[in-house]
Formats: C-alpha cells, sequence, structure tokens
C-alpha cells in the first residue's frame, strides 16, 4: 500500500501514476471536499501539456499576452507562442484526482494526518481521530505546512506571503496577463473572463500589507479573498527518508521565479512514480536542476532596485 497524505493536484497526478502503473494507492484528505480552500492562482503555462491532457471545462481563460510594468508604470508586452491557461482550481484538483480514481485509488475524506512511526517494516500512520493504519511507502503532499516533512526532520523552511482576491471588475482584454514589478516581490491581474479578475501580490510579510493599497487602484468589488504561504525552493531540503518522502509544495517544489508549484510538482510526481525507492536521487538530476537554476535567477532579481526594474 502506498498512501498520500493530500489530494491537491501534486498528490492526485502522483496518485494516478502510482495506481496506472499497478500500485495499491489511497489518497488522504483532511477536507471534506476536494479543492477547497482555494490557495493559488491557477495559472500554468502549456507546459502543463506535457503533463497530463487537461478538459477544456475547467479552462476558464487563455492568456497569450504578458504584460510587464515596471515601479515608474511604464510596460511591455510580451507575446506568448502558446497561450498560458487560467484553470478553475477547483475544477483542475477534481480533475486530476478522478484520472487517479479511475485507475483503482481510493480517497478517504475528512481524515487529517497527524505523525507516524516505523515499526516492524511497517509505517504506522496517526490520523485525528486516532486511527493508525499501517503502509508500506507514506508520500507528504500536505503543503506548505506539511506534517510530514516535519516529522522527517524539515523544520527550517523559508516562505513567503501570498495575498489574493477575485475582483469584479472592467477588463479591457482577457486575453492579457498583466505583472508588476517592484511590488512586493511581484504583484499580479489575471483575468478570468470578461468581467472578473484575479488580483494579487507575494513577497514577505510586510509585502502583503501594500496589498490593499493595490487593489484599490483597480475599481473593482472584491467577490472573495484567497491566498497563503508560498515555499521558497530549498536544494538542501531532505525529501526522501527511506519509504517516507514529500512531494509539492511539502518539499518546496515551487518555480523561484514565478513562485507557480504544479508544473514542478507534477514533473516530480513523474520521478517518483518511475522508481519509488530513488525518488530523491533522480528528483535532483531532473526537476532539481531547472529549480536550482530559477534559485540562482530569483536570488538577483531580489538585488534589483526600483531603477533597476525601471531601466
Amino acid at each position: 500500500m502506498i498512501s498520500i497524505i493530500g489530494a491537491g493536484p501534486v498528490g492526485g497526478y502522483a496518485a494516478y501514476l502510482l495506481a496506472k502503473s499497478g500500485e495499491k494507492v489511497r489518497l488522504y484528505e483532511e477536507h471534506n471536499r476536494i479543492g477547497k480552500p482555494v490557495q493559488c492562482t491557477g495559472i500554468t503555462t502549456d507546459a502543463i501539456d506535457k503533463v497530463i491532457k487537461v478538459d477544456d471545462s475547467i479552462i476558464l481563460n487563455k492568456v497569450s499576452v504578458s504584460r510587464v510594468y515596471s515601479p515608474s508604470n511604464d510596460y511591455v508586452d510580451v507575446k506568448m507562442k502558446k497561450p498560458d491557461y487560467i484553470f478553475d482550481r477547483a475544477g483542475l484538483d477534481n480533475f486530476i484526482v478522478n484520472m487517479a480514481l479511475s485507475h483503482g485509488a481510493e480517497v478517504i475524506y475528512g481524515k487529517r494526518f497527524t505523525g507516524y512511526k516505523e515499526e516492524n517494516g511497517k509505517i504506522k500512520m496517526q490520523f485525528n481521530d486516532n486511527e493508525m493504519i499501517d503502509t508500506d511507502y507514506l508520500i507528504g503532499a500536505d503543503g506548505v505546512n506539511s506534517t510530514v516533512a516535519r516529522i522527517m526532520g524539515n523544520k527550517k523552511r523559508n516562505f513567503l506571503y501570498g495575498t489574493q482576491a477575485r475582483v469584479e471588475m472592467g477588463i479591457e482584454d482577457r486575453r492579457v496577463f498583466e505583472t508588476f514589478m517592484g511590488v512586493g516581490d511581484f504583484a499580479w491581474i489575471v483575468p478570468e473572463d470578461e468581467k472578473i479578475a484575479r488580483i494579487g501580490i507575494i513577497g514577505n510579510r510586510d509585502s502583503a500589507a501594500g496589498f490593499m493599497d493595490f487593489i484599490k487602484k483597480r475599481n473593482g468589488k472584491i467577490l472573495e479573498y484567497q491566498g497563503g504561504l508560498v515555499p521558497l525552493y530549498d536544494p538542501s531540503l531532505r525529501i526522501q527518508r527511506g519509504r517516507v518522502m514529500i512531494i509539492g509544495d511539502a518539499a518546496t517544489q515551487v518555480k523561484p521565479t514565478t513562485y507557480g508549484g504544479i508544473v514542478p510538482g507534477m514533473l516530480a510526481a513523474q520521478q517518483l512514480a518511475k522508481d519509488i525507492d530513488n525518488y530523491e536521487k533522480n528528483f535532483r538530476k531532473t526537476v532539481g536542476k531547472d529549480l536550482r537554476l530559477g534559485l540562482y535567477i530569483r536570488k538577483l532579481m531580489n538585488k534589483f532596485t526600483k531603477e533597476d526594474y525601471n531601466r
């Protein structure tokens, strides 16, 4: 039995790959439904096409122009060869988990993982109802506050703060995705359609305070708030200890340049499913190399002043 804690897109995709290869897989989800609460912007590049074929029904919009603003409010338009996708975020999670279910994986809802111990060749998982369940492999896909990661000994991790709102506002062109440099690490306006956009900011704790100032300039009606912690990739993090491993946000597998975690986490899941016992080794040779390069770029960007961004 392979047990996966967390039924987000990365945990669901890992379950799908493992179940498809004939493994017995069970997903444990602490909430009573998939995809809630929403804690990410839900935008990916077309790189996701190389991972899965997503149903068009959960793609709310496609953006083909990235408009990048400087602190002085000048901008450049970058036209994309292929559009980025704006997803119904809960719909994406459910779509991937349903792929896993169709290959025999199970999902247990309302089950919050609280700890584990290894005994007599088995991993004994404990849950909030004090039930102990045996498993052969334990995979933590339980997000930025991962209990699995903490018990593995990964206590020091760096986080950023992402704050976002869905806003009803006038949108001139739904094909244009806007980013604002020098506002936190950066801020964004992502159109869902002609009327609603996702507006957000990411950075350190202090930058979140500038979110309301940023959003007030948009003259829109706030429909709901979203957001949460975003991990900064740490190449020194241990992501496997024997038959216990972490993946996705739990393993800080997030692009350091744009802080997108869906595709990197799913690519890591491919390495895990290919050879579960050598997951960490194979991850570092593949996806980890790209993330390390992104980390170097992010460290350089963090040294930019507003004048640098303007130039």
